[in-house]
């Protein structure tokens, strides 16, 4: 009995092990390709979120076809294992139809391309399976795919071997029957537009807010508001900066090239030019810079954010660039080079954040020197163009209350999160609590940490403590929920009524289980099982301003801050939550 241990109403504590999940990492497969089609924007988007998941913890492979023009060896140089598919992509190539549409694969590639991704996997797969322990099923936990040649066919063959899936797509033309669905761009009707193509819980990220850009993009100097105004200079043009893709297979690269260096109006401007190493005329591009003393070319640079930095005017397509230019306050002309690029420009052109010229092919010499000149001799333009693409990356404080200390989330960082929260929502079970846990939870409740929050700091005694288990356990208007995991106690969640449509919601966490990032998949799942059951209309929640840990749990568990106010002498801070689906964005 804890009597025997207890010393002036206290005892010592011992930690449960550590959580299952902290002790293997979790692992994520992605698929997206890159090719000199195609381009290698999904591969570079993928890239970015890949780095932040295994800053987390993630164990991630790359799973692409050997088109030509594939990334192996870069992606590999990365840090990143890479597997090429086994399938016969000349096969694919054949098909006339499929080769002038990349954006538009068909439902037989779909469906092609999805078997032979799965065929590809099997080694793994079947090496996880081998690892695998009589308690702990290993599987992926995360299948990512971001590739227009996959959707509901894809998911339907894979779905066995994975917890969770999630899709990064900006078409919006198929289903995706998945747990996560990830679009980064701004388009009219955006938060409406896959309501017909998703399951009713699939929980969506919508927005260049989480955006999957580089680190370096995200500078430790950023302003932390979209209010604050840059410390860019917009009083001329000194330096302009062309990128249209890694591949440019439209040759507009080369066309912009040819058109500045013929107008003397430009001579004193410097040029940097990046293309992508799948991109075909390297030896004709170089030879043309290099033949220009103020120009520099690029071949897949690690400096883009460099580069856009000392820029002061950038040139170039719509899709994840677009950020890109958009986080580093620079201004642009863009002109679309692919389908899904033109609603995208289309729309930010409506909000003023880019000066969209129009889709390439529609897009003069006359057209393109009228535009540069415009931009160039109008420094309000330029500035307000910056502004207004800056503002629209919602980058301030995501995850703490404007009170606590403001912390700057990069959109990969923001995916990577939510993916965890997500994974450890699903592996978390709930029962309610029985007489054989008083002690558990005494345990917990005394813990340094735990006293040093809350609001009555005293050693809670033994009997005090048992008395008040059972009365709370006799409470029909309360919900004492055991969190489990893989089996393990690594928490709880206590909910009461305060009013019959009201309730309210506390937890304590397994010492040992601090930092895993449960608490706000605790607090999330908790409070919808107690709304199933009393049927409340709304759970209110208090915490400390100095609780800065707690403040950012029940944020990413979908809870409002609503009001600050003292209680109890310290400064606090109210959330409501409703009941709505869980942490939805």
């Amino acid at each position: 009995m804890p009597s025997e241990k207890l010393s002036g109403d206290t005892m010592e504590l011992t930690h449960e092990s550590v959580s299952k999940l902290a002790a293997q990492p979790w692992t994520v497969a992605i698929c997206a390709d890159a090719s000199r089609q195609i381009g290698s924007g999904h591969l570079m988007r993928c890239l970015s979120l890949a780095r932040a998941l295994r800053q987390i913890g993630a164990e991630v492979r790359f799973y692409y076809a050997a088109w030509p023009g594939h990334a192996d060896t870069w992606l590999n140089a990365q840090g990143f294992h890479g597997e090429l598919l086994d399938f016969a992509v000349d096969n694919f190539l054949a098909d006339e139809d499929a080769k002038d549409s990349a954006n538009v694969w068909s439902p037989l590639w779909q469906q092609q391309y999805g078997h032979a991704c799965v065929k590809a996997w099997q080694p793994w797969l079947q090496s996880l399976n081998t690892q695998a322990t009589s308690s702990v099923h290993r599987t992926i936990d995360w299948c990512i795919y971001d590739n227009y040649g996959l959707a509901a066919d894809f998911v339907k063959v894979i779905k066995p071997s994975c917890r969770q899936l999630m899709a990064i797509d900006d078409l919006a033309n198929r289903e995706h029957p998945v747990d996560l669905l990830l679009d980064q761009n701004a388009v009219f009707g955006m938060q409406t537009r896959y309501q017909t193509m998703l399951p009713a819980d699939c929980t969506q990220l919508l927005g260049p807010q989480y955006a999957l850009l580089r680190p370096e993009f995200y500078s430790s100097s950023m302003p932390i508001t979209a209010q604050t105004s840059s410390a860019r200079s917009y009083q001329q043009v000194n330096r302009i900066l062309v990128s249209i893709g890694g591949s440019d297979t439209v040759g507009l690269t080369e066309r912009l090239c040819k058109l500045l260096f013929a107008q003397q109006v430009f001579a004193d401007i410097s040029l940097d030019v990046v293309v992508g190493s799948a991109y075909e005329k390297i030896t004709e591009l170089t030879e043309l810079i290099a033949a220009r003393a103020n120009s520099r070319l690029f071949v897949q640079t690690n400096e883009m954010a460099s580069l856009m930095r000392q820029a002061d005017l950038a040139i170039g397509a719509g899709g994840s660039s677009q950020w890109e230019r958009a986080l580093t306050h620079l201004p642009s002309l863009v002109v679309a080079v692919a389908d899904n690029q033109q609603p995208g420009c289309e729309y930010l052109q409506h909000l003023g954040a880019i000066q969209y010229l129009g889709r390439v092919e529609q897009v003069s010499d006359e057209l393109l020197l009228n535009a540069i000149t415009e931009i160039i001799e109008n420094k309000d333009l330029r500035q307000a163009l910056a502004e207004r693409a800056y503002a629209l990356m919602a980058i301030a404080q995501n995850d703490a209350s404007p009170s606590a200390t403001q912390v700057l989330y990069s959109g990969a960082e923001k995916v990577a999160r939510k993916m965890s929260f997500l994974s450890t929502l699903a592996t978390l079970a709930l029962r309610q609590a029985e007489t054989a846990d008083a002690e558990l939870l005494f345990t917990w409740a005394n813990d340094p940490y735990v006293r040093a929050m809350a609001f009555s700091k005293a050693p809670i005694a033994w009997a005090t403590h048992l008395a008040w288990f059972e009365q709370k356990r006799q409470d029909a208007s309360t919900d004492i929920w055991i969190c489990e995991q893989f089996g393990q106690a690594v928490g709880q969640c206590r909910l009461n009524a305060i009013t019959p449509l009201i309730g309210e919601i506390h937890l304590n966490l397994n010492p040992a289980c601090r930092g895993l990032g449960l608490a706000a998949a605790m607090i999330a799942k908790a409070s919808q099982a107690s709304i199933a059951r009393h049927q409340w209309q709304e759970i209110h929640a208090v915490v400390k301003l100095s609780n800065h840990a707690s403040l950012r749990a029940f944020i990413r568990a979908g809870f409002q801050p609503t009001r600050q106010e003292q209680c109890y002498g310290e400064e606090c801070q109210w959330f409501s939550f409703s009941p709505t689906p869980i942490a939805k964005s």
